[in-house]
């Protein structure tokens, strides 16, 4: 593999290093807000930086990979935005929106039409009848 290729693989990897963290820590801030501190920011830094050194060490993957692992952290990202920002508007916690198992499965299937999000972990027909519009305009863009 030439070298500026294995460069770029590893800033990819250092990015999905990043988006792993930032996405951990406005997990843990978005899901508990009154119990985030200091340490436990301190904590996630210290992962993040083991994350950096053990990626680097690490087999490098091929852009294909990366790219795949970048979307799905993209996706997250845009996923936990919305059901946060849906959650307020309703005055729900955000686990009443769909919960992280229902997130995991919403990012393992991608699904993109009605039929779709009837097989996701923890979406009922009432839940696919109140999101399930937004969630396929959220995850398709992405697949798509």
């Amino acid at each position: 593999m030439p070298h500026d290729v294995m460069e770029d693989d590893m800033l990819l990897t250092e990015r999905l290093a990043t988006l792993r963290w930032m996405n951990k820590v406005y997990s843990d801030f978005s899901e508990n807000p009154s119990a985030f501190n200091y340490t436990q920011l301190e904590g996630t830094m210290r992962i993040y930086q083991h994350l950096v050194k053990t990626d680097r060490a690490s087999v490098v993957r091929t852009r294909e990979e990366n790219t795949v692992e970048v979307e799905r952290a993209q996706l997250e990202t845009k996923l936990r935005a919305w059901r946060r920002s849906e959650a307020e508007q309703r005055g729900w916690p955000p686990y009443r929106v769909f919960t992280e198992t229902s997130l995991r499965d919403l990012l393992d299937r991608k699904p993109t039409t009605i039929e779709g999000l009837r097989e996701v972990t923890g979406l009922g027909p009432k839940k696919v009848e109140l999101f399930g519009n937004r969630l396929i305009e959220l995850i398709s863009p992405i697949t798509g």
